[in-house]
């Protein structure tokens, strides 16, 4: 992506968080101080090349799952958008409240995360012709996304809201007190 700088159209931020098992605390707070109006997308790389085809959810964000397209159809390589809601990553601290975010993850079958999230998830599992492939793909779509002509709608935090009743995520946010509304 530093590569391409040149072709952006506006500032891209990479922001950094771990231990997101123990709580979304990192993003949590930068969610809380950041001005939402400020940020076009969340691109939450947190499940990426596990799998050569990348699944991006895209929470109901249609103009998410146009960007993925056109990536895809560039590169004539598939992309698959999944229109769910992902409520357990870094990107919903800010999604939640209407900000357009991808959970970027891998089709990986039955598989599932595999090593992901145990202490054996070590870089010599890693397929590098994924992470290469899945590294162009996803600069390609920030860049696409920093594209002034790109346009990102938001959604109304009750849209979503009613989206995880609908998909029965509610109910277990609320009993972990998880539920934002």
């Amino acid at each position: 992506l530093a590569a391409r700088e040149p072709e952006l159209d506006t500032r891209v931020h990479c922001l950094v968080y771990g231990a997101e098992e123990v709580g979304l605390v990192g993003s949590t707070h930068d969610a809380g101080v950041r001005d939402h109006d400020a940020i076009k997308a969340i691109v939450n790389n947190d499940g990426a090349a596990r799998g050569r085809t990348l699944k991006l959810y895209t929470h109901g964000f249609d103009d998410l799952a146009d960007a993925a397209a056109t990536v895809g159809d560039r590169f004539d390589h598939p992309i698959n958008a999944v229109p769910r809601l992902g409520p357990h990553s870094d990107h919903w601290p800010y999604v939640q409240w209407g900000v357009p975010g991808y959970h970027v993850m891998s089709e990986t079958g039955t598989e599932g995360r595999g090593w992901g999230h145990t202490f054996a998830d070590t870089l010599d599992k890693l397929e590098k012709r994924d992470l290469r492939e899945q590294a162009i793909l996803l600069a390609e779509l920030v860049v696409e996304l920093a594209d002034d002509e790109t346009a990102v709608g938001r959604r109304e935090p009750e849209a979503i809201a009613a989206q995880l009743e609908d998909e029965d995520l509610a109910e277990g946010m609320k009993v972990i007190g998880d539920w934002p509304y």
